[in-house]
């Protein structure tokens, strides 16, 4: 039985990626199947909804006004996840660095919420990759369990109204050990801004020693 829908999916079996790489530099794609896990209490094994989302190629269009576009990369996917998330109202989700055969090491994250895993995503590992054409460009892919997302979604939620005052937006650096992961930085934020946060946009800016990142 498969407990994932990689490499099952025809995002990759078929000529999905592989063909349509060729004809454009840009390429977003999903599928929703299902994927079906052991149970040692049935006959049959269980039958998981999950959704697999594939992006490829170049972030934006080319175009002769512009500069070289750069490849999508692991933070759209993080970016494309948290945007669902949030068009489904679920705040109480952790991306934490994961780790699966399928993902490249390092480049590979898993989604929980509420204490729950509900997906992985990431770069796909290179071994993985060479078994198929996709040319130069990363494929950037997500699994995600959909029963598991949709219980999560809140039945009711609050609108808010938009604020007749601008954002206080601050700009703050801080010098961390290089193995501290960004969720950490990211909880001791939320934790201490309270109910006056309302966005985190983390970035890595430079190494001021081996041991050390700003």
């Amino acid at each position: 039985p498969r407990s994932t829908l990689f490499p099952y999916t025809t995002l990759f079996r078929s000529e999905a990626l592989e063909h349509n790489i060729r004809q454009r530099d840009q390429l977003q794609l999903f599928e929703i199947g299902p994927v079906f896990l052991p149970n040692s209490a049935a006959t049959l094994p269980d039958e998981e909804p999950h959704v697999a989302i594939a992006i490829c190629g170049k972030r934006h269009p080319s175009a002769w006004d512009a500069k070289s576009p750069l490849n999508y990369d692991f933070y759209d996917m993080k970016g494309i996840i948290e945007a669902v998330l949030s068009a489904l109202h679920i705040s109480d989700h952790t991306i934490s660095a994961g780790a699966h055969p399928t993902f490249h090491p390092g480049k590979c994250a898993s989604l929980s919420i509420g204490g729950e895993e509900i997906g992985i995503f990431g770069e796909l590992h290179p071994l993985v990759q060479d078994n198929y054409d996709f040319l130069e460009a990363a494929v950037i892919a997500a699994d995600l369990n959909l029963r598991h997302l949709f219980a999560h979604i809140p039945d009711s939620f609050t609108s808010q109204p938009l604020n007749t005052f601008p954002p206080v937006i601050e700009d703050l650096a801080m010098i961390v050990p290089e193995a501290t992961l960004s969720a950490d930085i990211e909880a001791v934020i939320k934790t201490n801004g309270g109910f006056l946060l309302q966005q985190i946009d983390l970035f890595r800016s430079e190494e001021h020693t081996s041991e050390l990142q700003s």
